[in-house]
């Protein structure tokens, strides 16, 4: 990928082996918001966990951190807004036959924020 930040180029991919993307998967899907249980099947929520855990580098937490205030660069699919790629990944909503693309800071927040961040941000999110 030819990923680019504010610094520059980001370093190469570096892929995690399978027995790393299974062991991050089953530990973020422990932090789970219960928004997120009821909204998408385990499959579902562990097959997004699981395209970012491939879409980031070995050695990076884009969960749970590295104890370090180091980027997390991003490997997978991207869609320009705001004059940016952003990173996206791809779901079957519950019900639904048609695949929908969305923002992985999205999904972040809905699997993880608290209530009371989750309302703020969807509030700014309409505005």
């Amino acid at each position: 990928s030819n990923a680019v930040t504010a610094q520059g180029p980001a370093p190469p991919h570096v892929p995690r082996p399978e027995n790393e993307v299974a062991r991050f998967v089953d530990s973020w899907n422990s932090y789970i918001h219960p928004r997120a249980v009821e909204f998408l099947p385990e499959n579902g929520r562990k097959g997004i966990l699981n395209l970012i855990a491939r879409s980031t580098s070995k050695g990076t937490d884009p969960i749970l951190g590295d104890g370090t205030d180091n980027c997390v660069h991003w490997y997978g699919e991207t869609k320009p807004e705001d004059g940016f790629d952003q990173p996206v990944v791809e779901f079957r909503k519950p019900g639904e036959d048609v695949v929908t693309t969305t923002f992985v800071s999205r999904v972040l927040v809905f699997f993880f924020a608290t209530d009371e961040s989750f309302e703020l941000l969807m509030c700014v999110q309409r505005a």
